[in-house]
């Protein structure tokens, strides 16, 4: 099973100055599955008046590295959208998300999580 983590999110700018002070709470919870070398990432985000986004994104790591992507799972007659995720393990505790435009390969968002012993 996987470990919840919930906190804060913030818009910042390219110089990491707040954008807006809008303020957002949500989560994300990641399941590894190592006999498989599978992930899935789930997310949610609630904005101010209440309404939540959800967000659940698989994927395989299919050869041997550090990185693997995930793909949108959606339901029936849902659009997959346009984005996915690099997922990299930086040893010995870090993993890096990189969100990329699937049209282009831009790299839109960069987050990290970093597991601290205590």
């Amino acid at each position: 099973e996987g470990i919840d983590w919930e906190g804060e999110c913030r818009y910042i700018d390219a110089e990491l100055r707040p954008a807006t002070a809008l303020t957002l709470t949500g989560g994300v919870r990641y399941d590894i599955d190592p006999v498989d070398s599978t992930c899935t990432l789930s997310t949610f985000l609630t904005f101010p008046d209440g309404r939540t986004r959800r967000a659940v994104l698989a994927g395989r790591r299919w050869r041997a590295g550090s990185s693997m992507r995930l793909h949108p799972q959606v339901e029936e007659g849902e659009e997959r959208g346009g984005v996915y995720l690099v997922l990299t393990e930086l040893s010995p505790d870090t993993v890096l998300l990189n969100e990329v435009e699937g049209a282009t390969g831009r790299v839109v968002l960069t987050s990290s999580l970093s597991l601290v012993d205590g």
